[in-house]
């Protein structure tokens, strides 16, 4: 009798042992994401894998609407949605992670688990990606749109006077270092809120003010030469080469070319 009894406290022991030390357990197809166990802002608690791939898959649906600014110089928009970026969700293996949490490890580490749970969530992040050759095609075509070269200030003669006309500053979108700042924002650290994203744009001044122009005022040579003797082709040509030079101002260091003003040609 005794050596029974030896023998049932030593199976006991070696089954005790055996739970609280080596039994795990895997994942079964039905088996349900523990409560508390979040993707992001997603709740999986309750779910099946293919019911929280759903939910995630839904959630990320909605972020499509989000709206992205991209902010161009001179308080110009460009207003994009996240779906117009490609967004996808990239780190569906979460969802196994998930549905394990709870199921490995011995006995005292699943109840350990499940307390901590009741406790605080277990919140896995949600990845994103994006289709970046769609940020591209909107850099180039629709924020690049804004490019303009400087004008510089410049002078008309009006009633025996120079009148001086403003310039325009000059702006030149820097197509991949702003590529690269859109990226890094939204593939690190976008919380799936509409935002802005100022873009990388270089400004040039243009030359000349009111003041440097209103110093113009000596005559530094002069020509004439008549062709009132000419055909009407030469007259003609003659008056429109005047009219295409007219009004140039050359600035210090800069070269003038007649042919450059005057040209291309046509037949008219």
């Amino acid at each position: 009798m005794g050596k029974w009894i030896r023998k049932g406290c030593f199976l006991a022991c070696l089954l005790a042992s055996a739970l609280l030390w080596g039994m795990t357990a895997a994942a079964k197809e039905g088996d349900t994401i523990k409560n508390g166990i979040f993707v992001g802002e997603v709740d999986l608690s309750g779910m099946t894998a293919q019911e929280a791939a759903q939910a995630v898959e839904a959630y990320v649906e909605t972020l499509r609407e989000v709206e992205i600014t991209l902010l161009y110089a001179e308080d110009r928009e460009v207003p994009v949605s996240a779906g117009e970026l490609g967004i996808s969700w990239s780190n569906q293996e979460v969802i196994t992670e998930a549905l394990e949490v709870g199921i490995h490890g011995n006995v005292i580490e699943r109840y350990k688990i499940l307390k901590d749970l009741e406790r605080e969530n277990l919140v896995y992040p949600l990845e994103l990606s994006f289709d970046f050759q769609g940020l591209t095609d909107i850099l180039i075509e629709e924020c690049a749109k804004y490019d303009q070269k400087a004008v510089d200030a410049t002078l008309v003669r009006e009633d025996g006077q120079f009148r001086v006309v403003g310039g325009d500053t000059g702006y030149a979108l820097n197509v991949e270092a702003s590529f690269d700042k859109v990226h890094e924002l939204l593939a690190s650290g976008w919380d799936c809120q509409p935002c802005s994203i100022p873009l990388v744009v270089e400004v040039t001044q243009p030359r000349g003010s009111a003041e440097e122009l209103a110093r113009v005022k000596d005559v530094l040579g002069t020509f004439t030469t008549s062709y009132g003797s000419s055909n009407f082709n030469r007259s003609e040509n003659i008056s429109n080469g005047c009219n295409l030079i007219n009004g140039t101002v050359l600035y210090p260091g800069d070269e003038f070319s007649m042919l450059d003003c005057v040209t291309p040609f046509t037949a008219e």
